[in-house]
């Protein structure tokens, strides 16, 4: 039985090039390809890429190791092959602020309600108003750690991303022979 594509396609997509590294069945003999993608200097927005803040910052994140990305096959994509992936442009913010913006806002919002707690539970104990801001000050510290470890987890946890799609077939290992 052959598969259908889905025809939902967004106006504005982002489209990047892999390289099909494995194919797998699934039980349901649903079909999917395991994918590669050649990660870039930064934005490639102009021609000093190299230098500029955006790419010295990529490098940080860019894993030594590829892991490859599980799609559907639709397309009928073979090991070797590169192809073109798309994914519509609007998951992007939501995939930034799961991935960035949850454990930051967890790392704010934690740090400033231990301090506040700390504040309101020492200011009478300690004897000396200087004393309790520093113990609230580790507090906040404490809280920042849970905060940004809480938000990561959820992260973890409860997002599933949506992965990009095959779009076409760029060069197939059979159109070299």
């Amino acid at each position: 039985m052959e598969q259908e594509k889905p025809i939902n396609r967004p106006s504005s997509m982002l489209t990047e090039t892999a390289t099909v590294v494995a194919l797998e069945t699934d039980a349901d003999e649903n079909h999917f390809a395991l994918l590669e993608v050649q990660p870039k200097n930064g934005c490639s927005g102009c021609a000093s890429s190299g230098g500029c803040g955006t790419s010295a910052l990529s490098q940080l994140f860019v894993s030594t190791h590829k892991k490859p990305i599980k799609v559907r096959n639709y397309i009928g994509a073979r090991v070797g092959d590169r192809v073109e992936v798309s994914m519509d442009q609007s998951r992007l913010i939501k995939h930034s602020f799961m991935a960035y913006g949850l454990p930051l806002i967890g790392l704010l919002l934690f740090a400033v309600l231990a301090q506040n707690l700390a504040l309101s539970l020492l200011s009478g104990d300690v004897g000396s108003q200087e004393k309790a801001q520093d113990f609230a000050e580790l507090w906040a510290i404490a809280g920042a750690g849970f905060g940004l470890f809480s938000g990561w987890w959820i992260t973890r946890k409860f997002y599933r991303p949506v992965v990009p799609e095959m779009q076409k077939i760029i060069t197939s290992d059979f159109e070299q022979l």
